[in-house]
């Protein structure tokens, strides 16, 4: 299973269940993936990342890890991202309208006209809009 501390876990209850986590290449990796503050240097962080990009979940993973509130962010390196990056990825990021998935604002087209600059539905979904559209005019 990933490695999630136990006070994320408390919290979280059986959310982090999912199967995917049993996948996970960070599994049983919790000195790699979660070093102590002061051994967190830049080759224990690129080995963390290291770990996470070469995870058959690390989609999964991201989904999960961005869709945490801050507090329940389970620190250290958690799908290829340094705490500070989820945190800033965070403050930039939006509900789709469609999928009702948490995304970074760069998964939105730009709309000036809406309040944010941002389409209300994430690229995917768009996409899938459009094609259900054209479906529907070709009938």
């Amino acid at each position: 299973m990933t490695y999630i501390p136990a006070a994320v876990l408390a919290e979280l209850g059986a959310s982090v269940t999912a199967e995917w986590t049993r996948r996970a290449a960070c599994g049983g990796r919790a000195r790699v993936m979660d070093p102590p503050m002061r051994k967190l240097d830049a080759a224990s962080r690129n080995r963390a990342i290291a770990v996470c990009l070469g995870c058959a979940v690390l989609d999964d993973c991201r989904t999960w890890v961005m869709t945490l509130p801050t507090k329940a962010d389970p620190g250290g390196i958690c799908a290829a991202l340094t705490e500070s990056q989820r945190a800033q990825r965070r403050k930039h990021a939006k509900t789709c309208t469609g999928c009702r998935l948490v995304l970074p604002g760069t998964e939105f087209h730009g709309n000036p006209r809406e309040p944010d600059g941002l389409t209300p539905y994430c690229k995917a979904c768009s996409q899938q809009i459009r094609k259900a559209a054209r479906d529907q005019s070709t009938r």
